[in-house]
């Protein structure tokens, strides 16, 4: 009937979708006919494998140093893991050159000087520094001490290792998301890759056990291993001078000239024969 099919047209008509369609197709783009804008910067080799890059800019007061040195995680026993945690960290809360921890973070805070000491994604050792144009000399002299008079003070040592034990039992004691997140990332790994692998010990290397086991006389023997000018690459940028940059320059030829690198070990790609 006519109210039969009107009632099964509104039906219908109630699923449809009235807006237009859009059919949209993908653009080809040759990438050869982009001009790619270059920076400004120049390379300059020194004697022993490393590089400085020097990138000019010509507005910002501050000055920025990165140095990534090449040995790093996979160049050192992984036994030394927890050890090459502590000294990245001491090189910047262990003191330096004639100041202890205390005098050195005052140096660097009263002068708004921003040094940060890190493992790179790919494991290598690396500081930055960020420094205003006019306290440029103060952080180079602060850097130099750190990198090659670094105290390591064993007062600033057990401070340091206090802090991490005191954040591991915090993690452990917790009931929050970030305990939740930590050790489901750690099963996810252990399940993946083995409870035996690289990975799945990250937790583990972070414990007050480990954490007691670093001594300064291991600090210095990796800062030792860590801090060579074979295979460094240091980048200067900012609103800089040639003054500047044959200071950087002069800082990277201080550094020794140790023997290149030689990885030891790199993480398991695959999962091992074990019961789990």
């Amino acid at each position: 009937s006519a109210a039969a099919m009107a009632q099964s047209g509104g039906a219908a008509g109630s699923l449809n979708n009235e807006r237009p369609a859009v059919v949209s197709k993908p653009v080809p783009l040759n990438w050869r006919s982009i001009n790619w804008p270059s920076l400004n910067y120049n390379r300059t080799a020194v004697d022993g494998g490393a590089a400085l890059y020097t990138i000019f800019g010509e507005t910002g007061k501050k000055i920025r140093i990165d140095l990534l040195f090449e040995t790093g995680v996979y160049s050192l026993p992984r036994a030394m893991r927890t050890n090459l945690s502590a000294t990245v960290d001491m090189f910047l809360q262990g003191g330096a050159g004639s100041r202890n921890y205390e005098e050195l973070q005052k140096l660097l805070a009263d002068n708004g000087i921003q040094v940060t000491t890190s493992i790179s994604s790919v494991g290598q050792f690396q500081v930055s520094v960020e420094v205003l144009n006019s306290d440029f000399a103060l952080a180079m002299t602060a850097l130099e001490d750190m990198l090659l008079r670094p105290r390591f003070d064993r007062d600033a040592l057990e401070i340091w290792k206090m802090e991490q034990s005191d954040g591991f039992q915090s993690l452990l004691d917790g009931g929050n998301s970030r305990k939740q997140g930590r050790f489901v990332e750690q099963e996810a790994i252990r399940l993946a890759f083995g409870s035996q692998h690289y990975f799945a010990h990250a937790l583990a290397r972070t414990s007050k056990p480990e954490i007691d086991k670093v001594t300064p006389e291991k600090l210095r023997q990796i800062a030792g291993l860590l801090i060579s000018r074979t295979g460094l690459n240091a980048v200067l940028s900012g609103n800089i001078t040639a003054q500047q940059e044959q200071s950087v320059l002069q800082l990277v030829r201080k550094i020794p000239r140790l023997t290149p690198v030689t990885y030891t070990w790199l993480p398991e790609r695959v999962k091992t024969t074990e019961s789990n």
